[in-house]
């Protein structure tokens, strides 16, 4: 039942539409009395013999409402579209029928004439028995025909002027808030004024996700609480209005797709915005889940690629996000990591990333496994920053600086070769993924020519002091659109060791300087062990050192002169 009918103002005072002031103030006596000693009052028009009504609950003051209500031109022209009207004969009738019950018989004899009453208390009978579409098309007819003596003949109102075209419209208003959009869309198709109803029941929904998505728009986009709601706000206001505006508007339609597109990129930047200012680690979830709504409900070519690409952006992001079980190492890892970077490349830096990552690694491993991927890639991440710092230092001290190769320049290769393969032996114990173990190989070879070159030992690993892990949150990368996106790879360019020791290049000068030095060094260490042998003979130490020496400057001069 109608909540136009049920709560009339003409049913709660017993009158008709167009009864006179004298029958309202009878009724209200009437019904001051029977309240007065605590009796119902009922009126014929409560038609309780059709089972359509419950009992009206009058009391005075509501009796008193009623006939304020209807004082108003305005809502007198409203609740009469709604109620009966007796003007003719053969609405005397008909009203027999109808208070005994037979609506049927009523209906019957209103249809032998037409008439504005007979059309206007047919409209209400159907609306009675809920045959909406009958109720539409009567008024249609009603409106059209009779229209411009509604007002000022029928009801007697001289002070407001309403065409047919306006009473039907507000017909249909009222009807629409009472059944809703779907139901008076369904019920009209075909009629004269569907497009009006269409229209009518389209903008409300309009309005209000234009209204919703300006709301959002003006939430900081630094609030990510804020945003992630108003993401969700609009996820269920989408919901409700799109699903309304599909059964009216097919999606080709320029106007359904505008207003789809306009809240699907919203929700589309509130995903994006939350993600990118809030630590929760819930987040890529209640991200992406925004983002795959945005994305099947937009229609336009342009929205739904902007969609997509942020979901592969972010579905990229949340692939390599770690483990849950592991955040806090991989938390302290990369903060490790940068750190590093901010360092210079040399291998004592190497050695201190290695060995303040290491207990975090292992303790990855213990929980993941060794051949887990995540852990696989992090380990090699960290491998390689650390050989990229062995390969800038090692080649470093072997620039060609364009005088001739030293004592101290080979020494000093020395030390950087055997510090750079003390720190090799160190990451032999990290795990690495296949792919980078053949480039790790491959370089670990080459320094161990080098230092097999000088005579350095490679069978002889170092061992330094390991950090405890500390508890930290994990971070998370930032997303956007693509083409603003871009992620940070904890890594240093790739360098390889060079093949040979000492120089990039090797010229016969070169060797030639090479092998002289050699010589100089050996005649040195062999005049120390003459002279040992001097002295333990009885002869003198000095002696034999001496003549060393003097063979040494007579090898330095040969050298010198064939510069």
């Amino acid at each position: 039942m109608l909540s136009i009918i049920a709560n009339n103002p003409y049913r709660v005072l017993g009158v008709y539409a167009n009864s006179r002031k004298a029958a309202i103030i009878a009724n209200k006596t009437k019904s001051t009395a029977f309240l007065k000693v605590g009796k119902a009052v009922e009126f014929p028009l409560d038609l309780k013999a059709i089972g359509l009504y419950s009992s009206v609950n009058r009391t005075v003051e509501s009796m008193n409402e009623a006939e304020a209500t209807i004082a108003i031109p305005k809502s007198q022209i409203k609740y009469a579209q709604f109620w009966f009207l007796k003007a003719t004969p053969l609405d005397d009738v008909a009203f027999n029928h109808l208070i005994a019950g037979d609506i049927s018989q009523a209906k019957e004899i209103w249809t032998k004439k037409e008439s504005l009453s007979s059309l206007q208390n047919t409209i209400v009978c159907h609306l009675l028995e809920g045959h909406w579409r009958l109720a539409l098309s009567t008024a249609d007819k009603l409106y059209e025909k009779y229209g411009d003596c509604f007002v000022n003949n029928a009801l007697g109102i001289t002070t407001v002027q309403m065409s047919g075209e306006d009473l039907l419209h507000q017909f249909i208003d009222v009807l629409s808030e009472e059944l809703g959009a779907k139901q008076i869309m369904d019920s009209s198709a075909g009629l004269s004024f569907e497009d009006y109803i269409k229209s009518n029941a389209v903008l409300p929904l309009i309005n209000r996700i234009t209204e919703e998505v300006n709301k959002a728009k003006k939430i900081d986009r630094k609030d990510a609480r804020a945003r992630k709601n108003a993401g969700q706000s609009l996820m269920v206001t989408a919901k409700e209005c799109l699903a309304e505006l599909k059964k009216m508007m097919i999606e080709s339609d320029p106007q359904y797709q505008i207003v789809a597109d306009k809240i699907g990129l919203e929700i589309l930047q509130c995903s994006i915005d939350y993600f990118n200012n809030t630590s929760d680690k819930a987040a890529p979830g209640n991200a992406l889940k925004l983002l795959k709504y945005a994305q099947s409900i937009v229609v336009g070519s342009i929205a739904k690629q902007r969609c997509q690409e942020n979901i592969t952006s972010l579905q990229k992001i949340i692939d390599s996000l770690p483990p849950s079980e592991v955040s806090v190492e991989d938390k302290s890892i990369k903060d490790e990591i940068e750190r590093h970077l901010s360092l210079s490349s040399t291998i004592t830096n190497a050695v201190a990333l290695l060995n303040a990552t290491k207990p975090y690694l292992q303790s990855i491993k213990r929980k993941l496994g060794a051949n887990n991927p995540y852990y696989l890639d992090i380990s090699t991440t960290v491998v390689k920053i650390a050989l990229h710092d062995l390969i800038e230092e090692v080649n470093s001290a072997q620039e060609d600086d364009g005088m001739s190769m030293s004592v101290s320049k080979i020494m000093s290769i020395s030390t950087t070769l055997r510090k750079a393969w003390n720190a090799t032996t160190i990451m032999d114990e990290f795990d690495m993924e296949s792919g980078f173990r053949s480039h790790y190989n491959q370089n670990r070879n080459t320094l161990k020519s080098l230092c097999n070159s000088l005579g350095i030992s490679t069978s002889v690993a170092s061992s330094t002091p390991q950090r405890t892990p500390q508890t930290t949150t994990s971070p998370r990368p930032a997303y956007s659109t693509p083409s603003s996106h871009s992620s940070t790879a904890h890594q240093r360019p790739a360098s390889s060791y060079p093949n040979n020791p000492a120089k990039k290049t090797d010229t016969s000068k070169d060797k030639k300087n090479n092998g002289c030095i050699i010589a100089i060094v050996a005649l040195v260490v062999l005049g120390v062990i003459l002279g040992f042998v001097a002295e333990s003979t009885g002869g003198d130490f000095i002696a034999g050192v001496f003549w060393a020496g003097f063979i040494v400057s007579i090898v330095y001069g040969i050298c010198t002169a064939g510069k």
